[in-house]
C-alpha cells in the first residue's frame, strides 16, 4: 500500500541544477549584447544614409528655390514697400504659391529621419557604455 509520503515525493518537482540560474543569466545577458549591436548598426546605417540624402535634397531645395522667382518678390518687397503694405494679402498670397514646397518637405522629412536616429543611435550608445562599464 502507497503512503502519503510517497504519493508527495513522486508529485514535488526536483531541485534544478544548480549552474540552470547561471546559465540563464548568462544567456540573456548575450542575446541583450546582440541586440544591442543590431541596434547599433541599424541606427548608425540610418543617420549616415539621412546624412547622405541631406546633401541632394539641400541641392534641390536650393534649385527650386532660385527657379521659382521668390527672390523677385522679395526685392519688390524692399524697393516698393509702401505698395505691397497696401495689398499685403495678395502679395503674401503669391510669395506663399511660389514657395517650393515639395523641396521643403523632403528636407524636413530627411531633418526628421535624422533626428529620429541620432536620438535611436545615441540611446544605444549609452545603453552599449553602460553595458560595458557594469562587465568590467
Amino acid at each position: 500500500m502507497t503512503t502519503y509520503r510517497d504519493i508527495l515525493s513522486k508529485t514535488l518537482p526536483k531541485e534544478p541544477d544548480s549552474s540552470l540560474y547561471f546559465r540563464i543569466l548568462a544567456r540573456i545577458k548575450k542575446e541583450e549584447n546582440k541586440s544591442t549591436r543590431i541596434q547599433l548598426v541599424i541606427s548608425g546605417l540610418i543617420t549616415i544614409s539621412s546624412i547622405a540624402a541631406l546633401v541632394p535634397t539641400t541641392t534641390y531645395l536650393v534649385s527650386e528655390f532660385a527657379n521659382s522667382g521668390i527672390g523677385q518678390y522679395l526685392s519688390l518687397l524692399s524697393s516698393d514697400g509702401g505698395s505691397m503694405l497696401s495689398f499685403w494679402k495678395e502679395f503674401s498670397l503669391v510669395v506663399v504659391e511660389s514657395l517650393p514646397t515639395l523641396g521643403i518637405a523632403l528636407i524636413l522629412l530627411v531633418l526628421l529621419v535624422l533626428s529620429i536616429s541620432l536620438i535611436a543611435l545615441i540611446k544605444t550608445l549609452r545603453k552599449a557604455n553602460y553595458k560595458l562599464q557594469t562587465t568590467q
